[in-house]
């Protein structure tokens, strides 16, 4: 029971760093966007996709500490069905999680590496006012 209900907090917390997630990448697309690029959106876009990636890396550890556990209790309890039932179920939705959690991660830092190019002088022919 403990372990589920860690499993279902552990939901609500990825759909606020999705939608934070989200909220960057259309700040991203928006400023890429302009002509003139706001040096100090970029740095709180960039800042706020770090704070994403720490949180994301937490989780994806908890989330693979959830499975272990799961599988470990799993194989300690082979012999009660039920139980087993449950743990695999567990096991399942931690990893399910985890793959989540993985592409969000991805997705950031596709984000970075935009919100890196815009500040690039090199790369983008466009002003970024200071």
């Amino acid at each position: 029971m403990i372990a589920h209900e860690s499993l279902l907090h552990s939901k609500e917390v990825a759909a606020a760093l999705r939608a934070c997630l989200y909220t960057q990448l259309a700040q991203i697309d928006k400023v890429s966007q302009q002509q003139i690029c706001d040096r100090y959106t970029l740095r709180d876009i960039t800042n706020n996709l770090h704070n994403f990636s720490q949180h994301m890396d937490s989780l994806i550890v908890s989330a693979e500490t959830g499975v272990a556990i799961a599988t470990s209790m799993e194989q300690a309890h082979t012999r009660f069905r039920s139980i087993l039932d449950s743990i695999a179920y567990l096991r399942d939705s931690f990893s399910a999680q985890k793959r989540w959690l993985e592409s969000y991660q991805h997705r950031k830092n596709i984000a970075m590496n935009s919100s890196s190019s815009i500040l690039s002088p090199n790369k983008m022919p466009r002003q970024v006012q200071q």
